[in-house]
């Protein structure tokens, strides 16, 4: 299996069973080969810049195989696309979005336990399926964009032990704890967060992701729990993704003034505490060069964890504000080096850059430079009374211009030099392409992630 993904993706065993040419009537596909090379290239990168380069190189080949090749196993058309969201988080719910309709066209979404399948078939389709369902759930939620996957469509088991045992260094416990993390994120964000939700569902919603995060919680078993000080990549895909949504669900809008309130009180701790422990894990992962292994979501981690903390920052209670500011730190310390393998992270911190620049008065506009407001303290978007959310329902619509080409993003490496003097346009066609992975999301994604309309 591809053991950098955040789940696993591809049969090691079958695949390397081909490589090898120990089947001549079975051999490896060279499509999901370059695929791999892609993924393995990433997650080496911590460890070897020179795998930087390739990953454009692999991406390209990949991305022309593709479209040219044709192959007997139609599962190759869901793997590979899975496998190239590791170029370019632009790309991924691009991606994403074909291998679930290719799936679906194939029967992915159907229980194979009564069908003539060889087990092993019948294996693969039901965990692949799963791994598809992450993929969407999470592409979809960093994006503000709806889920493709409705598993009341679906009637595939819940993953079990059987489905996975038999593969070599199959990490078990992750990959069964994170399809149900992925569905209690999921049941909540349709329940809770869909355009004609109403206030009251809102809050139904909350109030059993909590329940259900709790007894989570309390079910994960040792191999996972967290412990910051042995840390593995496993670990820290699971709580970056669960305190990321613990962070999304219970962060106060901005101006809120149910601070004083048990409700409030009760938000700003969950919230303190994902937010630490999401620095002390990239922290750990610094330190141990697992940066690079990875996937896209932890831009999104680290952008939520982000503008948290420079909410507090803006508070006026100055040691909660000193604390912050050292967390921040952190955080920036992260994004220049995920800006070494996505161009998203890159963007994302040469926008905080220039908002700590306007802030200390260091960067004046150029005549007929736009402005780029990302102030935390903006008006907040309508919510329910009582509950701390920072989830938007703005219903902006997806690009629909046929000449855009969202597969062929470009992979360049950033380096920040400090506070850059460059005109930025959102909305226009004219701007830094370093912004491009960061500004191909639509409208909802910053009302969703900001806690207020971008305009």
């Amino acid at each position: 299996m591809v053991n950098w993904s955040p789940a696993k993706t591809v049969d090691e065993e079958l695949f390397m069973t081909q490589y090898r040419g120990e089947d001549p009537a079975n051999p490896a596909c060279l499509t999901l080969l370059n695929a791999i090379m892609l993924v393995g290239a990433h997650a080496l990168a911590s460890h070897d810049e020179t795998m930087v380069p390739l990953l454009r190189v692999f991406f390209q080949r990949t991305k022309t195989l593709f479209e040219c090749e044709s192959w007997p196993d139609r599962l190759v058309f869901i793997q590979v696309p899975l496998l190239m969201t590791w170029y370019s988080d632009a790309n991924a719910w691009y991606w994403i979005g074909i291998a679930t309709r290719t799936a679906m066209a194939i029967g992915l979404h159907r229980d194979t336990s009564h069908s003539k399948m060889m087990p092993v078939y019948k294996r693969v389709y039901t965990r692949l399926w799963w791994v598809l369902f992450q993929f969407d759930t999470i592409a979809s939620v960093s994006a503000g964009r709806p889920q493709v996957i409705n598993l009341d469509d679906s009637d595939v088991p819940d993953l079990q032990p059987c489905h996975v045992e038999n593969l070599p260094r199959a990490e078990i416990e992750f990959v069964i704890f994170y399809a149900q993390l992925c569905k209690i994120i999921s049941e909540t964000t349709r329940k809770g967060w869909s355009l004609r939700a109403t206030p009251e569902a809102k809050l139904e919603a909350i109030k059993k992701a909590d329940e259900l995060l709790g007894l989570l919680n309390l079910s994960i078993p040792k191999r996972l729990q967290l412990a910051t000080s042995c840390l593995d990549i496993w670990q820290a895909h699971f709580y970056l993704t669960y305190y990321n949504f613990v962070l999304l669900i219970h962060r106060p809008a901005p101006k809120s003034r149910k601070n004083g309130s048990m409700d409030g009180q009760e938000d700003a701790i969950l919230c303190r505490e994902a937010t630490v422990t999401i620095a002390s894990m990239f922290e750990a992962l610094m330190s141990k060069k697992l940066i690079s292994s990875l996937w896209l979501y932890s831009n999104h981690v680290v952008f939520t964890a982000t503008i948290h903390i420079i909410n507090e920052i803006s508070t006026n209670k100055t040691l909660l504000a000193a604390k912050s500011r050292q967390t921040l730190h952190t955080f920036l310390e992260v994004l220049q080096e995920l800006a070494k393998y996505w161009n998203y992270a890159g963007g994302l911190l040469k926008v905080l850059e220039q908002r700590a620049s306007r802030s200390r008065g260091g960067r004046v506009h150029a005549p007929g430079e736009a402005s780029l407001n990302l102030q935390i303290d903006g008006p907040s978007f309508e919510q329910p009374t009582g509950v701390s959310s920072t989830w938007s329902n703005s219903d902006n619509a997806l690009p629909t211009d046929p000449n855009v080409e969202l597969t062929d993003a470009g992979f360049n490496t950033y380096t920040a030099t400090g506070p850059p003097n460059i005109p930025i346009d959102i909305l226009g066609g004219s701007q830094d392409p370093i912004f491009n992975d960061l500004f191909l999301m639509d409208t909802s994604a910053f009302d969703f992630l900001f806690s207020e309309n971008i305009s």
